[in-house]
């Protein structure tokens, strides 16, 4: 019995976080495709809540359709997962390849979650400075002119914590200890659930060759 708990919990963990997870990026979504609807930084616990409950029965649905049902819909998922990130991958890097420092961008405003090609005003007390209908107004220069927003890189804020790399070697090189446990938290929770293909051995033609290889397989990929 303790042997089944144990063996469970990272499992149930695991669904807990993936649901969670799915709760926040819909609002998320919903509240950038429709703001007047809902706020995409902040949709709400009860909003990601019926997300989370939709989805858990939805999971639910799927598991009850049998193993075809469940590896199908799976397979989907991580070809949509994996193409995804390289897409993602390339966009990035080809990004910030053809955009160094002292490049002209567009700068972000979470409020009206709009772009803007010049430098947002500020008050004494670092608040944007908007208009009537929100919209923050331009820096001026001392002709009167908004000042261009242009892209930079900065290693650190102001308080010294950490915000890009200077260099390629800079991503996989240890920076603090602390980051070294975030990124174990996040290997444990890609980790979990690779030794799962094991409880498929009763529909394997050939368990004792295909589980140990699709174990090791799943790791790899």
């Amino acid at each position: 019995m303790g042997t089944t708990i144990w063996g469970w919990q990272p499992q149930i963990r695991s669904q807990q976080f993936a649901v969670a997870t799915t709760g926040m990026f819909v609002g998320y979504v919903v509240g950038f495709l429709y703001p007047n609807f809902i706020s995409g930084s902040n949709p709400g616990p009860v909003f990601m809540a019926l997300v989370a409950i939709a989805f858990s029965f939805f999971v639910g649905w799927i598991a009850q359709k049998g193993v075809g049902a469940s590896t199908a819909v799976n397979l989907a998922i991580n070809i949509v997962q994996i193409s995804a990130l390289m897409v993602f991958s390339v966009l990035a890097l080809g990004y910030r390849a053809s955009h160094p420092s002292g490049t002209a961008g567009f700068q972000y405003d979470n409020q009206t979650l709009a772009t803007y090609s010049y430098q947002f005003a500020s008050a004494k007390d670092g608040s944007t400075v908007r208009d009537s209908s929100g919209a923050p107004l331009p820096l001026l220069d001392s002709a009167g002119k908004p000042v261009p927003f242009q892209i930079t890189y900065p290693q650190s804020d102001a308080g010294g914590n950490f915000l890009t790399h200077k260099s390629a070697a800079s991503v996989i090189a240890p920076h603090k200890f602390s980051f070294v446990f975030i990124q174990a938290t996040v290997a444990v929770l890609i980790l979990v659930g690779f030794e799962s293909v094991t409880a498929m051995g009763g529909e394997a033609k050939n368990p004792t060759k295909h589980i140990p290889s699709a174990v090791i397989a799943s790791l790899l990929i």
